[in-house]
């Protein structure tokens, strides 16, 4: 009840409460399948009053409070370890497929610069700054000049972070799932009209997740070989347009 005031303290003061209402929705959903499975398995049970001391006492020392506990712990373990396991796969695949065609990506082909020409002609077509000669050399000084691998271990660190807290969303959204499938076959006011709503929103929640996992995963090689590509490419254009040596910065032709 003391973290539930502070959870509420928090909400009244702007801030988010997203993380530890979820801590708090994940023991919940933990504790309600294993109170399902012990009356499956072992019948009703019933609530200790709070000033029977000596019942609480006993259901502590004589071991009676490790079935319950070993259920929370079966429960929590049933459902953490298969779904990293599916989150892990997902993004073996996926991600692996990805940064593939990532690496494979070259402006210096007859694609690449079909790229080029297509996305200079929308921001053109679409922005107030034209994509001029000057334009493209002064973006072409200050990538080379701004450009650091350092950033994109910086990225990189960042990244694992976000990754990590996404995978623990997937993870709860798992459990949310099952913890819903189990309320929808034991309480009767607990009907399809509202389950099957409430499992669409969590797979529409799990996909998100996916995708997030797999930006952010990507992102870093991305970057990184996005500017390389780009540094190598306009490098070499320079180098024609303005007889500058390689690896020099050319200074902008006047108009």
């Amino acid at each position: 009840m003391q973290n539930l005031g502070l959870i509420v303290a928090d909400f009244l003061k702007g801030k988010s409460i997203y993380a530890p209402l979820r801590r708090v929705l994940s023991l919940l959903f933990t504790i309600s399948i294993a109170s399902y499975l012990f009356e499956r398995f072992y019948g009703p049970y019933e609530w200790f009053d709070i000033t029977d001391y000596k019942g609480i006492v006993d259901f502590l020392i004589k071991g009676d409070f490790f079935i319950p506990f070993s259920l929370f712990l079966i429960v929590h373990f049933c459902i953490l370890w298969p779904a990293t396991v599916i989150f892990k796969l997902i993004h073996l695949v996926g991600s692996q497929r990805t940064l593939r065609s990532v690496l494979a990506y070259k402006l210096d082909t007859p694609e690449g610069r079909r790229d080029v020409r297509t996305i200079t002609s929308l921001v053109n077509k679409f922005s107030a700054v034209k994509l001029t000669p000057q334009i493209q050399s002064a973006l072409y000084a200050h990538l080379r000049a701004t450009w650091k691998i350092e950033d994109i271990a910086e990225l990189e660190k960042a990244s694992s972070e976000l990754k990590a807290a996404i995978e623990s969303k997937f993870i709860f959204f798992i459990q949310a799932l099952v913890a819903i499938s189990v309320y929808a076959a034991v309480l009767p006011a607990f009907t399809s009209k509202l389950y099957v709503p409430v499992v669409l929103a969590l797979i529409g929640a799990l996909y998100i997740t996916v995708l997030g996992y797999r930006l952010f995963d990507v992102l870093p090689t991305l970057i990184a070989h996005g500017a390389s590509e780009a540094i190598e490419f306009f490098d070499a254009r320079m180098v024609v347009n303005t007889g500058a040596k390689k690896g020099e910065v050319p200074v902008p032709p006047v108009p």
